[in-house]
Formats: structure tokens, sequence, C-alpha cells
């Protein structure tokens, strides 16, 4: 199933989306069908023009990023249990790592975030973050983040690792089953915020959301805004990602196997 619906994402989501439709306006010369060509062609330039500008791709992401508010650090968390901080990917053989495994960028600003409310609340932290697809000289993401966090300063005793996960889901679901939280402060980055707050409370944990790792744009538009940016189209694919896992999420869970969490 993971593997199936890592298939459909990459197919429906850009750039596969536009090496289908690509292939598609190949079959249609070969068939002769010069208008219905060109009506393709001039729709995906378009398409490919307003997901790479600034103003469209803060469209998509700004509803997510501002779901939830960034947290209030002048309140006491003291009735928390921890502070968990989700995986957002790995760089596997990385050199100047001596070819072992680092975070991506998304996991190094969550887990930053995490040791700075670890510092103000003292509160112990949950990493949670295992391998998705294994591969060579991988390994799983809650181990790195913990070496990180201990390369930070803090102490081992105050890291936990929730190492199995794959997803989101699965995220909250082995912390439930493993550590029974009843109250965290939940580390992601603000975009991914929404589905991973539905996803603990549908596990029975109450959550407070620690955003971080921004991406939309809070500033004025200049011309150059609209200029087509690859920085641009992978913010709006990421966006439109966020829009696709949160819809399944609510069909499998809420509709399909309520309560169920399998």
């Amino acid at each position: 199933m993971l593997a199936f619906s890592k298939i459909i994402t990459a197919l429906i989501l850009p750039p596969g989306i536009f090496i289908l439709i690509l292939f598609l306006c190949l079959i249609f010369l070969i068939k002769k069908k010069y208008l219905i060509t060109k009506i393709i062609i001039i729709s995906t330039i378009l398409l490919i023009y307003l997901l790479s500008i600034e103003p469209i791709k803060n469209l998509l992401v700004l509803p997510l990023e501002n779901e939830y508010p960034a947290l209030n650090r002048n309140i006491k968390y003291t009735d928390i249990d921890f502070i968990v901080i989700l995986g957002g990917g790995t760089i596997a053989a990385s050199p100047e790592e001596e070819n072992k495994s680092v975070l991506a960028t998304a996991s190094t600003k969550r887990t930053l975030y995490g040791a700075r409310l670890h510092h103000i609340t003292k509160k112990p932290i949950i990493i949670s973050g295992g391998i998705v697809f294994k591969k060579d000289k991988s390994e799983p993401e809650a181990l790195v983040a913990k070496k990180f966090l201990i390369e930070l300063g803090i102490h081992p005793s105050k890291i936990k690792i929730e190492a199995n996960s794959r997803n989101t889901w699965e995220n909250a679901k082995e912390i439930k089953n493993n550590f029974a939280p009843d109250k965290i402060l939940l580390v992601t980055s603000a975009y991914h915020m929404p589905r991973s707050v539905f996803c603990f409370k549908e596990n029975g944990i109450e959550t407070i959301p620690c955003p971080t790792d921004y991406m939309g744009t809070r500033t004025n538009y200049n011309f150059e805004s609209f200029f087509p940016r690859a920085g641009n189209l992978g913010g709006s694919y990421i966006a439109l990602k966020e829009y696709l896992g949160y819809l399944y999420y609510k069909i499998r869970y809420e509709i399909i196997f309520p309560k169920f969490g399998s």
C-alpha cells in the first residue's frame, strides 16, 4: 500500500504529471490530432508557469502554514509529556559525515527547533522517523537526529526514538503504542502541521502544534515575484502533496476505517 501511494503521488503531482501530459501529446501527434495537442501544450505551459511563481505558491502554501499559529513561548508548558519531532528526510552516504546519513533541510530545521523547545521547557524529546525504502548506507532518521541532538548538547537520557514509522500516520500510531503520551508539543514543518495534528488527534494524543520551517512569503510582491523559479515549483509541489495526503487520511481514517487506525 505504501509503495502504491508513493507511485500514485509521483504520477499525479509535478513533475510526473507533466511527463504523462507530454506522453499524451505524443499519442495525439501520432494520431494527427493537432488541435487538441496544441490546447494541451498551451494549457501545460500556463500550468507550469503558474505553479512556478511566488503568488501561486503562496496561494497553496499559506493556508496550510496559517492553520496553526506559532507557539507562544511565554506560556509554561508544564503539563506536557514529550516534545515530539517528526522526521523530514535524510541524505544517505553524505561525504561530510564520512558517507553516513545526515538530516535533510526540513529535518534539520525541525530538530533544531525541537532542541530549542527542550532548552525552554526541559521536557524529554521523542524523535519519530524510520526508513521508508531501504537504501545502501541509510539508517533510520530517528537515529540520525538523535546523534545531532547529542552534538547540540542534549543529554542522551532526554532523547527517545521511534524508528519504525514510514509516514505521518505511523508516526502517531507508533508513538501512541510505545510511549502512550497524553499531551505533547508537536514539532514539524508548518505546511505539514495540519496533516500531523489530524493523525495525532485521531490516535488519541492531545497535541499542541509547534510549527517551524516556513516556506510561504509574508512580504509584499515585486516584479521578480512573477518570474518562474524552481523553488516556487518545489513549494507548490509540497503544498499539493500535503493537500493530497490530508485528503487521503481523512477519507481512510474518518470515513472508511473510523477510529480503527489500521
